[in-house]
């Protein structure tokens, strides 16, 4: 099971792209811990604002809210990722998942590599 990611800057410019693999498990799990590593990565890089848009409102209100909705195996990178996510300013927002599509094509792409 794989997630991507797409990064781009406060311009909307393209800045990096990762994708994560979560080896068995369901398609929220992996989109959850995609957003997971992007804290994570966001803040190994010095950024201080963040703006993270899912195609699944599940999702995005799993890393807002409690770590009750987190699957027991993605707990240890939530906790990690709320540390990080303290010291940021971050924006959650729900997007359509036609607005989606690079980062399932990075996902795609890498499954079909791997």
């Amino acid at each position: 099971m794989y997630a991507g990611v797409v990064f781009r800057n406060s311009m909307r410019f393209f800045v990096g792209t990762f994708c994560t693999r979560i080896g068995r498990g369901y398609h929220k799990e992996a989109e959850l811990a995609t957003i997971l590593d992007s804290i994570i990565y966001a803040h190994s890089q010095g950024w201080s604002f963040l703006w993270v848009e899912s195609d699944s409102s599940l999702v995005v209100d799993t890393v807002l809210y409690t770590i009750s909705l987190v699957p027991w195996r993605l707990q240890g990178l939530w906790c990690r990722a709320m540390q990080a996510a303290s010291d940021m300013m971050i924006m959650y927002s729900h997007i359509y998942q036609e607005d989606n599509q690079a980062a399932d094509a990075l996902a795609k792409l890498h499954r079909d590599v791997v």
